[in-house]
């Protein structure tokens, strides 16, 4: 008699593979980065979250700026004249 387990057996080097939307992935990491600047107070420029974001999503196809900045006009508030914070809710 076989003993049940919650275990996954893989073959040997075979790799796990998954695919997640880069529009998604962006909206998590510019998330994840505007309530860390939010905590400390910052409204960060446009050119400022680019170079903090981007590195995060070298793993599969670099997005182009337009694309950040697609995500983060869903997710942000411009303010003033080139800074961001994440809308407020209701």
């Amino acid at each position: 008699m076989m003993k049940k387990t919650k275990n996954f057996l893989s073959e040997k080097n075979a790799k796990f593979t998954t695919h997640i939307d880069i529009r998604l992935r962006i909206r998590y990491y510019l998330t994840s980065y505007l309530r860390r600047m939010e905590r400390e107070s910052r409204n960060p420029h446009f050119g400022e979250i680019v170079l903090n974001i981007l590195p995060l999503l070298k793993n599969g196809t670099t997005p182009e700026n337009q694309t950040i900045l697609s995500v983060l006009k869903d997710i942000a508030e411009h303010i003033g004249e080139d800074s961001w914070r994440l809308k407020r809710s209701e």
